[in-house]
């Protein structure tokens, strides 16, 4: 990612050995850095919550769904800990049934903590998990714990 709209992205004054990407004056860490819902700032808050919460660093990874072809949904255990993460890897929306795998064993007062979309009122985007179906959106991914 290119540093800021200057030219060359602010990576140098002289003459660059390869050129930078031509959205470089919107696409660049000066502009998502004020942007909080960007890309840059997204992954920012990602890495704090993998900091902050052991399980996901040390926790035991159990695959709930291998042979989905769209959803990857996992959990990881570290202690009396669980964490479930559901990833949609397609563009189209999706309504998944967590139960028909596994993933029930986890306790059902888990937490949403971060998902690349923002909340959104119950059947659009709604994160709470009621029973055990979850609606993705496409390219969507969420974490509870």
């Amino acid at each position: 990612m290119q540093w800021d709209a200057t030219v060359h992205g602010g990576f140098t004054s002289g003459t660059p050995w390869m050129r930078v990407n031509d959205d470089y004056e919107t696409s660049n860490v000066d502009v998502q850095s004020t942007n909080e819902n960007s890309v840059l700032n997204f992954w920012k808050k990602a890495l704090k919550v993998r900091k902050d919460h052991e399980v996901l660093i040390y926790g035991n990874f159990v695959d709930l769904d291998p042979e989905h072809e769209q959803v990857l949904v996992y959990t990881r255990t570290l202690g009396e800990v669980t964490a479930l993460v559901v990833l949609n890897f397609k563009e189209t929306e999706i309504t998944y049934s967590l139960g028909s795998h596994g993933a029930r064993t986890w306790k059902e007062d888990a937490k949403y903590v971060i998902g690349n979309y923002p909340p959104g009122p119950p059947g659009a985007g709604d994160v709470a998990l009621n029973g055990d179906v979850i609606v993705l959106r496409g390219f969507e991914g969420r974490l509870y714990i």
